[in-house]
């Protein structure tokens, strides 16, 4: 199989995802990859000395002197990692390519395009994630530079669908927020959780009430995700 032949199984089943507009504009949809490119891609994830925390390779804010976000560990997927095998870098290709940025964008047009008038210069940015025991994410939108997310779910079963990213609505009606911090759960209802199934995908876009996060992840268990962000480029 090409890589061209799975860049049009993605693009087609991304393009003809349905999108969702409560509480803000967001889809899910199944059969991401090929089949048997999908199988390949899971067997080959890098063994975990491979990863690096989150607060190496990213900045991310934390309270204090504190580690932020200590059970997250991420692989970058930009042109700057060694290659991790040939389905790794094809998938890396694909997360890279223009067509796949243009067609996440192009789902959610109506809100994006407003945001492209001053800032028309969009890049891909994506990282292969690995959460571990108690890694939580409190209800945010993301930051102002990201115009949309979509993250790819990378389990060998079905056996835990609550590892999925949820969505929340939240409880003080009036509440929104431009990217600058995360909120407590209580302060929030969750909707909609999006299950942690294989070969599956969350889409949404950056909006001020774009509020996502993560239940606490248990003992024992771990997702396995490719966190992809299309984001206006600096400069």
């Amino acid at each position: 199989m090409t890589e061209q032949s799975i860049l049009a199984h993605f693009t087609y089943n991304l393009a003809n995802a349905v999108v969702r507009n409560w509480p803000f504009p967001h889809l899910f949809y199944e059969n991401v990859f090929p089949e048997d490119f999908y199988a390949d891609l899971v067997k080959s994830i890098p063994d975990f000395s491979e990863y690096a925390p989150i607060s190496k390779v990213r900045k991310v804010s934390s309270k204090g002197n504190s580690v932020p976000f200590p059970d997250r560990f991420v692989i970058t997927l930009n042109p700057e990692q060694n290659s991790m095998g040939t389905h790794w870098d094809t998938a890396s290709a694909i997360l890279r390519s223009e067509q796949t940025c243009m067609t996440l964008l192009d789902k959610f047009k109506e809100t994006v395009q407003p945001r492209l008038i001053e800032r028309p210069l969009v890049e891909p940015d994506a990282l292969l994630i690995r959460d571990r025991t108690n890694y939580v994410l409190g209800p945010h939108t993301d930051i102002p530079r990201r115009l949309a997310v979509l993250i790819i779910y990378l389990p060998e079963t079905e056996d835990n669908p609550h590892l999925g990213t949820s969505l929340y609505v939240p409880k003080d009606k009036g509440r929104s927020c431009e990217g600058t911090q995360h909120y407590r759960h209580e302060y929030f209802n969750r909707v909609y959780t999006a299950p942690y199934k294989p070969n599956s995908a969350l889409a949404f876009v950056k909006t001020n009430n774009s509020f996502h996060g993560v239940e606490p992840v248990l003992e024992g268990e771990e997702r396995n995700i490719i966190h992809y962000v299309a984001r206006f480029a600096n400069g």
